[in-house]
């Protein structure tokens, strides 16, 4: 989520914004080449510190669960483009009672934005881990969507 946000210019990495999230960092033991990250999307409230306690277990990193996902990157979206919000109090799909509460309205905006959607039997699975060719097609998905100005999340593939 930084990293499309910082190459389109929606972000940037600030000293001082690094230097006031330091003790959560290594309260949480986050690595150096991730603080600049971290402490903005703390700060932007993309992450909060009960996210990165879910990601961390002792020295151990734990991967992002779809729901976990989603709602990160539609709070990305909040931020890029202040005029999407996300307000909905369900989804489309026919899991939606094993969905968090706090994360239907993200996964609600980013399937309306066609930036995530569910299996061939509907369902979203929330809780199943993110896998990479899904990060990278929702990132892919974000980079290109129809729907969103040409100037957010517009990066280059390296």
């Amino acid at each position: 989520a930084y990293k499309l946000l910082l190459e389109t210019g929606k972000a940037k990495a600030d000293a001082s914004v690094q230097e006031k999230w330091t003790s959560v960092m290594n309260t949480y033991k986050i690595q150096s080449w991730a603080h600049p990250a971290v402490s903005f999307c703390l700060e932007e409230g993309i992450v909060s510190i009960s996210d990165l306690s879910g990601f961390i277990s002792g020295e151990v990193n734990r991967s992002a669960t779809r729901e976990q996902a989603a709602e990160i990157l539609g709070r990305a979206l909040e931020v890029a483009v202040p005029a999407k919000k996300a307000n909905a109090t369900s989804t489309i799909f026919k899991d939606n009672a094993s969905i968090s509460k706090d994360a239907i309205p993200y996964i609600a905006l980013l399937n309306a934005e066609k930036i995530v959607n569910g299996d061939d039997l509907g369902k979203f699975n929330p809780k199943n881990t993110l896998n990479r060719t899904e990060t990278a097609v929702m990132v892919t998905t974000s980079l290109y969507s129809r729907t969103l100005p040409t100037t957010v999340f517009r990066v280059r593939l390296v």
